[in-house]
């Protein structure tokens, strides 16, 4: 009988509140990530095998909301604007592989349906600007090379695949800088050797 638990804190004290539940009985193997924003908003996205994958929001001085599910799957990874919107994927189970991502607005407008991002996927990682343009990176199977797609707050969508890596690449990370450039790494297997590679993006 699991549960999804938060905290919050406050850095120069080092003093923790206490813990808050989120969640119960979400079975085991559960999956948690975080966002915050500057202006103190945040956002808890888990996923497991028997409640799926859900979010819960809280506005900066507000409560957390009450969950939201938004799929099933693994992998969750959630990013957050300076406006309180934000992005998460993660990788659906009932057809493994395949990259989901949902948008939340704030406001009344909440999360939107469910969105294919990429198939034959695995290890993805997510990053966001202030003004709200995502980079999402991930692994694509068979020939494990890193693949990245954008998504531009002006269009919302994602767009602009492109393959950054060889074959042979593995846990891909990336971050994001407010002008809108991108640092994207990874290892990657080259017989005998794994190296770490990266590319930037300039936005």
């Amino acid at each position: 009988n699991g549960q999804v638990r938060v905290a919050t804190g406050q850095a120069t004290t080092g003093v923790w509140d206490a813990a808050a539940t989120l969640a119960s009985g979400v079975g085991d193997g559960t999956d948690v990530d975080v966002a915050v924003n500057f202006a103190g908003d945040a956002v808890v996205v888990w996923s497991s095998v028997s409640a799926g994958v859900q979010a819960v929001v809280r506005p900066r001085g507000g409560g957390w909301s009450a969950p939201v599910r938004l799929g099933t799957g693994t992998d969750v990874d959630v990013a957050l604007d300076t406006t309180g919107n934000a992005v998460a994927v993660w990788l659906a189970s009932h057809a493994g592989g395949v990259l989901m991502s949902a948008r939340y607005r704030r406001g009344p407008a909440a999360w939107s349906r469910r969105f294919v991002v990429a198939r034959d996927a695995a290890a993805p990682s997510l990053a966001m600007n202030s003004d709200g343009n995502a980079v999402a990176l991930w692994i694509r199977r068979p020939t494990n090379v890193v693949t990245s797609a954008l998504r531009p707050v002006s269009l919302g969508t994602w767009v602009r695949y492109t393959v950054l890596s060889g074959r042979g690449a593995s846990s891909p990370t990336v971050a994001m800088l407010q002008r809108g450039d991108a640092f994207a790494a990874w290892n990657r297997t080259v017989p005998p050797r794994i190296t770490v590679e990266s590319r930037q993006f300039a936005g």
